[in-house]
């Protein structure tokens, strides 16, 4: 067991939180700073969000098995990945947010909801998702071919 030297040492006047082995004072101004940003000032308005950095993507799986149901083009895998860690990091809050991005992305009505439908693999694939801009959510619908996604089955 190795014990703590004089610099480490924890006196009275500075007691330490045994969960997070802070001292309460540090705590308490991180909740304060957190709250301060999140709530009460002008970065809220900005989409700062403390607890949540990445666009949260569902799911992956079917980029993967997308991957490996078109085998035969080999660069399928990749560009779905890249895409995947691009919009991970991204911040969208609307279609235009989306297309400075990507510019071939287009909003596609199917029903009462809109997809938002990407050109992968040089126009030969469609990878289409439903994107929620405010809870920073996307769904991954499918990923089809050119040929499929003209006939439209995806959109039953």
């Amino acid at each position: 067991m190795v014990t703590p030297g004089p610099a480490a040492a924890a006196t009275p006047a500075d007691p330490v939180c045994s969960v997070c082995l802070r001292q309460p004072n540090q705590t308490a101004a991180f909740a304060r700073v957190t709250a301060y940003l999140t709530k009460d000032s002008h970065f809220a308005n900005l989409g700062f969000d403390a607890g949540r950095v990445e666009l949260h993507i569902i799911s992956r799986k079917k980029l993967l098995e997308a991957g490996e149901r078109f085998k035969e083009y080999k660069s399928l895998p990749a560009q779905l990945d890249a895409w995947f860690r691009i919009a991970k990091s991204a911040r969208w809050k609307t279609l235009d947010d989306v297309r400075q991005t990507y510019s071939h992305a287009d909003g596609v009505p199917a029903g009462k909801k809109v997809f938002t439908v990407f050109n992968i693999c040089g126009n030969n694939f469609r990878l289409i998702t439903e994107i929620f801009y405010k809870d920073q959510t996307v769904l991954i619908r499918h990923v089809v071919t050119h040929a499929e996604y003209d006939k439209g089955v995806w959109k039953k």
